[in-house]
C-alpha cells in the first residue's frame, strides 16, 4: 500500500511537470497573481517602488533575451510578478486620498451602462464624475442608484444629481460579502444615490450613433420587449400549473441571463437558487457562453446541410468557429462583459483561432491565457469572488474531464455493445464527472464566501441545465427577432418561457428538500491552500488504471480537513460576543460556552436596506450557527427589530424575548407570526424571567415589566428597552438597548448590580442616555458605540464620549472600527476590531479582569 501511494505521488509530480511543459502560461499567471496580491495587501503604498522594480526587471529580461534555460525563466517570472505589482499599485494609488466628506453635493457624470432595473429603482454605472462645488474630478466609475424616477437615459448623457458620495468599503462584519473587492474589480471607485421625480437633470444628450450607444439602446429595447411579454402565455394558459410567484421568477431569470440585468430578482428568489446550488445560473457565466457557442455551431451545421456546396470551400469545423466568434462576443457585450462571460469569451476566441490555424487546443493553457488577459486589463478582478469561483470551477472541469474520458475509452476497448448506448453512457458519465469535480473545486471558496455547500447541487445542476440551454438559446433568438418583428418574437419566446419555468421549478424543488445545506467552517489561508492541493490532486491520480480508488483519498482528506477545522475552531469555555456594524442600529451575537447562540436585536430595516439579510445572517453563517437558542428584541423600533424578521425566516430560534409594549406595528406582528409558525416560544423579558430559559447561564434581565399606556408607548418606548447582563467568570457584558436617562434612574433605584466589563452604550451614544451616575455604577473597562461614523443625528454625542473617557473606558465605535469580536475565558478579555473603513487587518487588545 505504501509503495503504491509513493508510486502515485511520483506520477502526480510528473503530471505537474507535464502541465508546466504543455501549459506554459500557467507559471506566468501564478507570478502575476502573486504580484497583484502583494500590491493589494499593501494597499498600493509602494507605487514608486513598484515602478523601479518593473524597470529593473524589464532591463534584466532584455539583457537575458538570448539566454535559454532556467535563468531566462526566472527573469520572465520576476517580470510578471513586477508587472502584477506595478499595475495593481498604480490602480490603487489613483484614489488613495479621495474623500469628499458626508454632506450632500451636486455631481455631474456621464451615463455608461445600466446594471439593474426594478419597479422603483435603477442602478447605473456612470463615468467622468465631478463634484461641482469642490471642482474635484471623481476617479474611475461611479455606481448610482436612482429611485422613484423614470426619466429616460441613454449612453453618453451628461446628467446632474445631488447625493452623498462615499467609497465602496466593507463594514468589517465576519462573513459579509466582500463589497469593496467586488467594486474594485469592476473599476467602481465611488457610490451615490438620489431619489425623486426631479432628482436627475439631463445637461446634454449623448450621441446615439456610437457603437456603445447602439449597444445600450439595443439592450434597453430587448429588456423592454422581455419585460412586456414574458409571462403572458403562462398566465393565460397555465394558471393552474404555474403560480404567479413562479412566473415572476421565471421572468426575472430569463431577463437576467439574456441581458445581465438582475434588478427583478428579489432576495427570496436568489435564496431559492442559492439553496439549490443554482446561484450561478442567474449570473451570465461560462455555461451561458458555452450555450451560445453551441447554438452558433448548430446553426453552422444547419447551414452546411442546406448548402452542401459550402463545405467544399470551408470545412464545417472552421465554419462553426467563424460563426461562433460574433455570437459569443455579442452575447458578452449584451450582458455587460461580466468576468465569467468575459473569461469564456476569451477562451472561445482562442479556441476559434486554434481551429482556424489548425493548432492543438490545450484547455488549461487556454484558461490561463484568458486569466492573464483579464488580469492585465483589470488586476483587481483577482480578488473578486466572481473571478475566483468562475476559474476554479472551469479548472476543475478541465483537469478532470480528460482523465475521465481516457478511462472511459480504456473501458470501452475491453467491452462491447451498442455504439449509441455506449456513447450515451459516456456522455452522461463525463457530464456527471465534470459537474462533480467542478463542485469539488468550489468547496474551499464556498466555505470562504458563503460558509455552506448546497447538498443537492449535482442533481439540481444536471436537471436545470437541460432546460436552461434551450431557454437561453430561444430567448436570445426571440430578443434579436424582436428588433425586426415583435409578433414572430413572441412565438419564439413561449418555449423559452416554459423552459425557464422548469428551471425555476427545479430550483424551488431542491431548495425545499430537507438538509439542503451542509454548513462549512470559515477557512484560513493555509486551510484553503491544502484544500485546493487535495482537490486538484484527485483527478490527476486517475492516470493509472488501478488508481481510481486512490483518487478518492484526497477527497476523504478534504472531508477530514474541514471536519477537524470545525472542531479546533470551536473553543471550549470561551464566551464570544460579536457587536456587528449595522450602521445606526443595534445587533449583537452572543455565543455561549456550549456553542448555543443568542441574538440581541437584528439591525435596521429600510425600504432599501435590510441589515438582517446583509449583515446578521452572513455573520451567523460565518460562526456556523444554524439555530438560535434565543432572540432578544430590546424594543420595537426599526433600527433594532428591523432585521430580526429576515433572520428568523432563515435561521430558526427556540425563544423570542421582549418586554411587551402596547404599540401597533405591522412589522412586529409579522415577527410574532413567523416565530409562531416555526415553533418559537414568545416570552416576556424582565427581572422575574428565568435565566436558564435562554441556555445562557450567566444571563439576567434587569428591567421591570412595561407598565406604560398605549398613548405614551410611542413616546417612551426607549425606556421600556430590555436591559440584560451576561456574566462569565470575572467578565460581564451589559446591554441597555435605547434606554434613556429616566429608565437608567429607575434601574439605579432598584439596586441592581450593574458593574460590567463591557457596556453597549445606550441609544447609540446619544446625549439622552448614559448619565454620569449610571456610568459610575457600571464602571466599564470597554464601551461599545453602535452607530455610523462620523456621527450623524446626534449619535454619538461628544459629551457621552467625554464621560466614558473620563471614567477610563476604552471606547470602540462600530462605524469606525468595524465589527467588534470579543472573547473571554472569565479571567481575561480579548477585543478584536476589524477596521470597517476599508482596512484589511485585525487588531486585538487584551484586558486583565479584576474580581
Amino acid at each position: 500500500m505504501i509503495k503504491s501511494l509513493f508510486s502515485n505521488f511520483l506520477i502526480l509530480l510528473n503530471k505537474i511537470k507535464g502541465i508546466e511543459k504543455h501549459c506554459p502560461c500557467i507559471a506566468p499567471l501564478v507570478l502575476l497573481s502573486l504580484g497583484i496580491l502583494s500590491a493589494f495587501h499593501t494597499e498600493g503604498r509602494y507605487y514608486d517602488s513598484s515602478l523601479i522594480l518593473l524597470l529593473i526587471s524589464l532591463s534584466s529580461t532584455a539583457i537575458l533575451i538570448r539566454v535559454k534555460g532556467l535563468v531566462f525563466k526566472i527573469a520572465v517570472f520576476v517580470l510578471f510578478f513586477c508587472i502584477g505589482f506595478f499595475i495593481t499599485s498604480k490602480t490603487l494609488a489613483k484614489d488613495m486620498d479621495f474623500n469628499l466628506g458626508v454632506s450632500k453635493k451636486t455631481i455631474q457624470a456621464s451615463v455608461s451602462s445600466v446594471i439593474a432595473t426594478a419597479r422603483d429603482y435603477r442602478i447605473l454605472i456612470v463615468e467622468d464624475g465631478k463634484a461641482i462645488a469642490l471642482n474635484q474630478e471623481l476617479p474611475g466609475y461611479g455606481r448610482l442608484i436612482i429611485r422613484d424616477n423614470i426619466i429616460p437615459l441613454h449612453y453618453g448623457d451628461r446628467i446632474a444629481f445631488t447625493g452623498r458620495i462615499r467609497k465602496p468599503t466593507n463594514r468589517g462584519n465576519p462573513g459579509e460579502y466582500d463589497w469593496e473587492s467586488d467594486c474594485a474589480g469592476a473599476g467602481i471607485k465611488w457610490l451615490s444615490s438620489t431619489q425623486g421625480r426631479d432628482a436627475v437633470l439631463i445637461l446634454s444628450k449623448g450621441s446615439r450613433y456610437t457603437p456603445e450607444a447602439v449597444l445600450f439602446d439595443a439592450r434597453a429595447a430587448i429588456y423592454d420587449f422581455l419585460n412586456r411579454n414574458i409571462g403572458i402565455f403562462s398566465r393565460a394558459y397555465l394558471p393552474h400549473l404555474a403560480s404567479d410567484q413562479s412566473i415572476d421568477r421565471a421572468k426575472a431569470f430569463l431577463i437576467a441571463i439574456i441581458t445581465g440585468d438582475l434588478g427583478r430578482l428579489d432576495a427570496p428568489a436568489k435564496k431559492v437558487f442559492a439553496d439549490s446550488g443554482l446561484a450561478h445560473l442567474w449570473s451570465a457565466s461560462g455555461a451561458h457562453v458555452a450555450i451560445v457557442a453551441g447554438f452558433a455551431f448548430a446553426l453552422a451545421a444547419i447551414i452546411t446541410l442546406l448548402f452542401p456546396s459550402l463545405m467544399l470551400r470551408i470545412p464545417r469545423p472552421i465554419f462553426g468557429a467563424v460563426m461562433s466568434a460574433p455570437f459569443v462576443v455579442g452575447y458578452c457585450l449584451l450582458v455587460g462583459g461580466k468576468t465569467p462571460a468575459l473569461r469564456s469569451m476569451i477562451m472561445g476566441l482562442v479556441f476559434a483561432g486554434a481551429v482556424l490555424l489548425r493548432k492543438n487546443w490545450i484547455s488549461l493553457n487556454n484558461l490561463a491565457i484568458a486569466a492573464l488577459i483579464i488580469l492585465l486589463i483589470n488586476p483587481l478582478s483577482l480578488v473578486t469572488p466572481s473571478f475566483q469561483l468562475s476559474f476554479a470551477a472551469v479548472a476543475g472541469i478541465l483537469i478532470s474531464v480528460p482523465e475521465i474520458s481516457r478511462r472511459l475509452r480504456e473501458g470501452r476497448k475491453a467491452s462491447s455493445g451498442n455504439a449509441i448506448i455506449n456513447k450515451t453512457k459516456k456522455f452522461i458519465l463525463i457530464a456527471l464527472g465534470a459537474s462533480f469535480f467542478a463542485t469539488l473545486a468550489l468547496i474551499p471558496l464556498l466555505a470562504k464566501y458563503f460558509h455552506a455547500l448546497p447538498t443537492y447541487t449535482l442533481p439540481a445542476n444536471i436537471l436545470a441545465e437541460i432546460f436552461t440551454a434551450p431557454g437561453l438559446a430561444l430567448g436570445l433568438a426571440a430578443s434579436f427577432v424582436s428588433l425586426v418583428s415583435e409578433p414572430l418574437a413572441r412565438i419564439l419566446l413561449v418555449p423559452a418561457e416554459l423552459c425557464c419555468l422548469f428551471t425555476v421549478g427545479a430550483a424551488q424543488f431542491f431548495s425545499a428538500l430537507p438538509y439542503k445545506i451542509i454548513p462549512l467552517p470559515h477557512p484560513d489561508g493555509i486551510t484553503l491552500a491544502i484544500a485546493f492541493v487535495l482537490i486538484f490532486a484527485a483527478p490527476m491520480l486517475l492516470k493509472r488504471p488501478r488508481s481510481a480508488v486512490l483518487a478518492g483519498i484526497p477527497i476523504i482528506a478534504l472531508v477530514i480537513l474541514f471536519t477537524t477545522k470545525a472542531l479546533y475552531t470551536s473553543e471550549k469555555n470561551i464566551l464570544k460576543v460579536v457587536f456587528m456594524n449595522v450602521g445606526k442600529g443595534d445587533s449583537t451575537l452572543v455565543i455561549n460556552t456550549d456553542s448555543s447562540a443568542l441574538l440581541i436585536d437584528g439591525g435596521i430595516l429600510t425600504p432599501y436596506y435590510d441589515a438582517g439579510t446583509a449583515v446578521v445572517t452572513p455573520t451567523l453563517a460565518y460562526f456556523g450557527i444554524r439555530k438560535l437558542s434565543g432572540v432578544v428584541l430590546s424594543h420595537p423600533e426599526m433600527d433594532h427589530m428591523g432585521g430580526v424578521l429576515s433572520v428568523i425566516k432563515q435561521i430558526p430560534a427556540n425563544e423570542l424575548f421582549w418586554n411587551p409594549v402596547p404599540v401597533q406595528s405591522k412589522h412586529l406582528q409579522e415577527i410574532f407570526s413567523t416565530s409562531e409558525e416555526s415553533d418559537c416560544t414568545i416570552l416576556s423579558a424582565n427581572s422575574s424571567a428565568k435565566p436558564h430559559e435562554t441556555k445562557c447561564d450567566g444571563l439576567h434581565f434587569l428591567n421591570q415589566p412595561c407598565v406604560i399606556s398605549e398613548r405614551a408607548a410611542h413616546k417612551d418606548v426607549n425606556n421600556a428597552s430590555v436591559v440584560l447582563r451576561i456574566q462569565h467568570g470575572k467578565a460581564a457584558f451589559l446591554f441597555t438597548g435605547d434606554l434613556e436617562t429616566p429608565g437608567e434612574e429607575k434601574i439605579l433605584r432598584n439596586g441592581m448590580d450593574l458593574k460590567s466589563t463591557v457596556l453597549k452604550v445606550g441609544h447609540h451614544g446619544s446625549k439622552s442616555s448614559s448619565s454620569l451616575e449610571f456610568l459610575k455604577a457600571v464602571q466599564p473597562k470597554v464601551a461599545v458605540v453602535s452607530a455610523d461614523y462620523p456621527a450623524s443625528g446626534g449619535a454619538a454625542a461628544a459629551i457621552v464620549l467625554e464621560r466614558l473617557e473620563r471614567l477610563g473606558a476604552d471606547v470602540y465605535w462600530t462605524g469606525r472600527d468595524g465589527a467588534l469580536i470579543m472573547k473571554t475565558d472569565g479571567r481575561k478579555l480579548w477585543v478584536t476590531k476589524t477596521y470597517g473603513l476599508g482596512k484589511r487587518k485585525l487588531v486585538t487588545k487584551e484586558y486583565a479582569l479584576n474580581p
